[in-house]
C-alpha cells in the first residue's frame, strides 16, 4: 500500500550484502505500477528487493510464479493512509490511485480529506482484497509491526523467500540503512486517522461496510476502531 513504510522497509533490504533495490518498471507519476517483462527477465539471477504499489491480478500472479518472486504486501490502518495521503497530495498529485489535481490541493484539509476517502480509497480496497484473495499466499505484514519490529519483520520475509539470513547482518543493514538516511519516514506516527473529518470518517466507513467478509479482518477492525464517533 502507498503510504504503508515500503520505502523505508525496501530500503533496510537493499543494505543487506548480496541484496539491492531495483525498479521493475518503466515510469511513475500516474503510471500503474505493473512491472516491465524486460526488467523481470534483466534481473532474474539477481537477489533484489522492488518496491511497487501493485494491485493484484491474473498476471501479477503468473509473473510471481514465473519469475520465483516473493510477495510481500504491506498494509496500514487505512484511516492513518487517508491522512497521510492527504498531506503527499498536497506536495505530489501525480499518482495512480485517483486524478488529483492543483485545485483539490488548494482544498481545506477537511475537504481533501473527503475527496481522499472518494477517489483514492477505492485503489486500496481494490489492493487489499486482491491481494487477500489470490492464489499466491503473500506474506501479510502490518505498518506498525514492521516499524516497531524492522529486523524481525525482515527476517520473517527472508524466511518466507528460503533465505538463511544472517540476523547479525540484517543488524548491520538496518545501520548501514539509517547511515545514509534512507529509513527516514515523512511523519512515521499511528493514529493520526483519529483527528480525520467527520464527513471522511464516514464515508471510509461507508466503503468498508461493502466488504462485509472483512468485517472481523485485523485491518478493517484497526481503521473502524480509529473511526470510532467520527461519523
Amino acid at each position: 500500500m502507498p503510504k504503508s513504510g515500503s520505502t523505508y522497509f525496501s530500503a533496510a533490504f537493499s543494505q543487506y550484502s548480496g541484496f539491492r533495490a531495483v525498479f521493475l518498471v518503466v515510469g511513475f507519476g500516474r503510471r500503474e505500477q505493473e512491472p516491465d517483462l524486460s526488467r523481470l527477465i534483466e534481473h532474474k539471477k539477481d537477489n533484489y528487493v522492488a518496491q511497487l504499489h501493485l494491485r493484484h491480478s491474473t498476471m501479477t500472479q503468473m509473473i510471481i510464479q514465473a519469475f520465483g518472486l516473493t510477495p510481500v504486501v504491506l498494509t496500514r490502518n487505512l484511516a492513518d493512509i487517508a491522512v497521510s495521503l492527504r498531506d503527499y497530495i498536497r506536495k505530489e498529485a501525480e499518482t495512480p490511485l485517483a486524478y488529483f489535481t492543483e485545485r483539490h490541493r488548494q482544498m481545506d484539509d477537511a475537504g481533501l480529506e473527503e475527496a481522499v476517502v472518494h477517489l483514492a480509497m477505492p485503489w486500496y480496497l481494490n489492493f487489499y482484497a486482491g491481494w487477500k484473495n489470490d492464489g499466491c499466499n503473500p506474506l501479510f505484514i502490518d505498518y506498525e509491526d514492521m516499524t516497531r519490529d524492522t529486523a524481525g519483520a525482515m527476517m520473517r520475509v527472508y524466511e518466507r523467500a528460503g533465505f538463511a539470513a544472517d540476523p547479525a547482518e540484517v543488524a548491520a543493514a538496518l545501520q548501514r540503512a539509517a547511515n545514509i538516511g534512507e529509513t527516514r519516514f515523512n511523519v512515521g506516527t499511528s493514529g493520526r486517522g483519529k483527528n480525520m473529518s467527520p464527513p471522511a470518517a464516514a464515508a471510509l466507513l461507508k466503503l468498508l461496510a461493502f466488504y462485509p467478509e472483512f468485517h472481523d479482518d485485523p485491518l478493517f477492525v484497526k481503521t473502524r476502531k480509529t473511526l470510532e464517533g467520527k461519523n
